[in-house]
């Protein structure tokens, strides 16, 4: 760093640092990134790369097979987790009454088609007077979705 690189290869930067190295290091990337710098960063500690990129490629047999945002690989589309401050056992009845899919497993989770499908669902939860707590898109981690990936 010391000549002031524009672009910044590391191989497995975090690999064996104690957890106050690691978010050291995290920090230093991150500004680094935030003055214009390029920085390519291998590892296999997945966790560490979600927390600090802004894109990513996915390599197998030496070949690109997935590259985008952490972000958008990650998400699971149209689904989304409800938490309610009460009445969270009235949510499958108001998915049924929409024709919207769900999953009652912890935490109750819908999936909706649309936009539009969700904000009717968020209409009916406030006619029934429940109070949400939390409405949260889904995702995987990174690690999920690299094997899920990968062993295709």
């Amino acid at each position: 760093l010391l000549n002031d690189p524009d672009l910044i290869l590391l191989d497995e930067p975090t690999d064996g640092i104690d957890p106050v190295g690691r978010r050291n290091i995290r920090d230093i990337l991150r500004r680094l990134s935030q003055e214009g710098k390029t920085i390519f960063l291998n590892s296999h500690l997945l966790s560490e790369v979600e927390r600090i990129s802004d894109a990513i490629s996915v390599l197998k047999n030496g070949r690109v097979i997935k590259h985008g945002a952490v972000e958008e690989l990650t998400s699971l589309e149209g689904q989304y987790q409800i938490e309610l401050f009460n009445g969270q056992e009235k949510l499958p009845d108001i998915c049924r009454r929409l024709n919207i899919d769900f999953s009652e497993k912890r935490p109750f989770t819908i999936h909706s088609k649309n936009d539009s499908d969700l904000n009717r669902f968020i209409d009916q939860i406030r006619l029934a007077q429940l109070k949400i707590k939390a409405i949260i898109p889904k995702k995987l981690t990174l690690e999920d979705y690299f094997i899920d990936i990968i062993k295709d």
